[in-house]
């Protein structure tokens, strides 16, 4: 079964050179993922646009999402995701 439902909203419809945004994503697991495993691909932009607290802000980000996979796989941040 896997991801049941993907959802993900974009909060601005153009963005200025140099500007930001927020993406919210929100998915929806069945309980059996440890069997049905579903892969999750986090794509990351290190380029010279990046540089500091840009790229700070993306490796906390990259960092938190990693832990909430972790957690809620398996209840604890332990560094192994799922079983």
């Amino acid at each position: 079964m896997g991801i049941t439902n993907a959802n993900k909203e974009i909060h601005v419809s153009q963005i200025p050179c140099g500007g930001t945004f927020q993406v919210t994503l929100a998915l929806s697991a069945a309980p059996d993922i440890s069997e049905n495993p579903t892969d999750i691909v986090l794509v990351l932009d290190r380029s010279g646009s990046m540089a500091g607290s840009p790229l700070a802000n993306l490796k906390l980000g990259a960092s938190t999402f990693i832990d909430i996979l972790d957690e809620t796989t398996d209840s604890t941040q332990d560094g192994q995701i799922g079983s």
